[in-house]
């Protein structure tokens, strides 16, 4: 990736990732606030562009840091994997070793399923033809389970959301009914 392939507008980072595994160009983009996870992505982009040194002769976004420093020498395709916990590791996030080379691949794609997104807008996102691979992901998300749990107790009066797992456990009011 080279860093022309940033646009950064202010407001939403718009990614051009040219040549993929399949030869196809792909766009996605980044937004800035995250008010649910305290985040703002494009700081920490800027964060990440800043550190890049002055005396830099290739146009590779990404380079290796090292002791806690951009070093002019590009990421190589068998160290690019480590990127993620590496660049956490840097910015101080937590759990960095939790970030893998597949990471932002499975998150998205995790995330957009547990916000609702469905079949099709999970194969576009993740540029998958057959739904055998996206299907994986539905099948995998707590949201998708949850929704399912809450149509078979078809009397609950609300639905539980991914989000209440990290709260108190979930006690939905049942209405009563007369099973005869």
């Amino acid at each position: 990736m080279k860093c022309e392939d940033v646009n950064d507008t202010g407001n939403v980072l718009i990614i051009t990732a040219p040549d993929t595994k399949i030869h196809i160009e792909r766009r996605f983009t980044v937004i800035g606030e995250t008010p649910k996870h305290n985040l703002n992505l494009i700081d920490i982009y800027k964060k990440y562009k800043n550190q890049r040194p002055t005396n830099v002769k290739t146009d590779h976004f990404f380079l290796q840091y090292r002791q806690g420093k951009c070093k002019t020498q590009v990421v190589g395709i068998n160290t690019f994997s480590k990127i993620s916990s590496q660049i956490a590791t840097y910015l101080n996030l937590p759990d960095p070793s939790s970030y893998t080379g597949h990471a932002f691949r499975r998150s998205s794609a995790s995330l957009l399923v547990d916000s609702g997104g469905d079949l099709m807008q999970l194969k576009k996102h993740g540029g998958w033809k057959s739904s055998t691979v996206a299907e994986g992901y539905v099948d995998e998300s707590i949201q998708t389970k949850m929704d399912s749990a809450t149509k078979i107790l078809a009397g609950t009066s609300s639905t539980p959301t991914a989000s209440d797992l990290s709260t108190s456990v979930y006690n939905p009011t049942v209405n009563s009914t007369t099973h005869k």
